[in-house]
């Protein structure tokens, strides 16, 4: 990690701090960074307050903030079968580019935790509570990801979300060409606007990956 991006972090991490006394910052080496203790919230809910606390670990990646920070839940309140990765057990905060679409609005630690982090905690709470996601679920893994891209795509068929996959996996974009999604329009005056947002936030090689899970879930 260069000296710069080090300084970024520690920079953003005062301000996470100083709004969260519950959290403290460390350094553990080799360019990583953790944020862990007590992270206390209050969140509402059509008007329906809950404060909770949770004990967490945050862990920044030298490639930060390119790559996002992965979230453990440390004091066991939550099930591992949850929306936890089994590899890691670090919180599955939402779809990979849903959250990288999320924290390009706000690319700061702070943002990371008040758009990520509560939202995915109050939404545990207020379950545990009434018995409802008030900010909706969607499904572990491959499936998840296929719901994510239907939604943002705005199109419920399956064939033309993995064409639109395989362009951002292959970095195969032409505007000129039509849309895969038969709209009869070319390329960038219709899907292509998102398909280029999307490429500045993720690599082809993470995309292929999300491509060939939603095959193997068919």
């Amino acid at each position: 990690m260069d000296k710069k991006n080090a300084e970024l972090i520690k920079e953003q991490a005062i301000l996470v701090t100083n709004k969260y006394d519950g959290l403290e910052f460390c350094e553990i080496g080799d360019g990583l960074f953790l944020i862990k203790g007590v992270l206390a919230f209050e969140g509402d809910y059509e008007g329906m307050v809950i404060t909770d606390a949770f004990d967490i670990e945050i862990q920044i990646p030298p490639r930060y903030p390119d790559t996002l920070p992965v979230v453990k839940e440390t004091g066991y309140r939550i099930p591992r079968e949850f929306h936890t990765n089994p590899e890691d057990n670090t919180l599955c905060l939402a779809a990979p580019l849903a959250a990288k679409l999320q924290f390009a609005l706000d690319r700061t630690l702070l943002g990371f935790i008040e758009h990520l982090v509560i939202p995915f905690l109050f939404n545990y709470v207020h379950l545990q509570k009434n018995g409802v996601l008030p900010f909706g679920e969607r499904s572990h893994g491959a499936k998840g990801i296929l719901e994510f891209y239907s939604e943002f795509f705005q199109c419920p068929d399956l064939g033309v979300i993995l064409k639109l996959l395989k362009i951002l996996g292959t970095h195969e974009y032409l505007g000129f060409e039509k849309c895969p999604c038969k709209s009869g329009k070319n390329l960038r005056n219709c899907h292509g606007r998102q398909l280029l947002k999307c490429m500045q936030l993720q690599s082809t090689q993470d995309f292929m990956v999300e491509y060939w899970g939603i095959l193997r879930l068919l």
